[in-house]
């Protein structure tokens, strides 16, 4: 009885190894497929990275900068250029064009400053009255190449000891598209 116990024994024994086994041989199996994958993917690797090479000394050999100075300073100059296309298409005759459409008679100007990081557009001057402001204002919104009319300060002012004239002096921002003209 113990010897038919002892045998049942043996042959769960034997089943415990024999799966303890294959199961050693499938890890071994598995490690030596992905060993062979990291391999063709180390060697993909090093393909491109001769490539790489290979390019950067081409590059280098047609006189391009690749050098982390440069590199980091590149972003800065693609948007110089930007700015500077735009500035280069920006048509002051057309400007001033589409502005002198929306100043009233009874609004002086003073400066006009082009921002051409922000495409905005600076103005400074004066007006005879609060109404007269409140019209230019309306006017440059219902314009098509004017948004955004943003009235950043006015205040009045006297000029003048003896005649008291008032004006209100003022300045605004707002941005400028020009429609196009095809």
């Amino acid at each position: 009885m113990w010897w038919t116990h002892f045998h049942g024994g043996q042959d769960r024994l034997t089943c415990l190894a024999g799966g303890l086994l294959l199961w050693s041989v499938w890890i071994w199996v598995e490690s030596h497929r992905l060993h062979d994958q990291i391999a063709h993917y180390e060697l993909a690797i090093q393909k491109g990275q001769q490539v790489n090479q290979q390019y950067i000394h081409r590059l280098q050999q047609e006189g391009f900068d690749l050098s982390q100075t440069y590199q980091q300073a590149l972003p800065k100059e693609v948007a110089f250029a930007k700015r500077l296309q735009v500035h280069q298409a920006f048509s002051w005759t057309r400007f001033l064009s589409d502005l002198e459409m929306a100043v009233p008679a009874r609004i002086s100007m003073t400066s006009v400053g082009l921002n051409f990081k922000n495409n905005s557009i600076a103005l400074g001057g004066s007006a005879r009255a609060l109404q007269d402001l409140q019209g230019f204002v309306e006017k440059l919104e219902a314009h098509p190449a004017f948004h955004h009319v943003v009235l950043s300060k006015h205040f009045e002012k006297t000029r003048g000891k003896k005649s008291k004239v008032r004006y209100i002096i003022f300045t605004m921002t707002l941005a400028y598209h020009p429609q196009s003209t095809s």
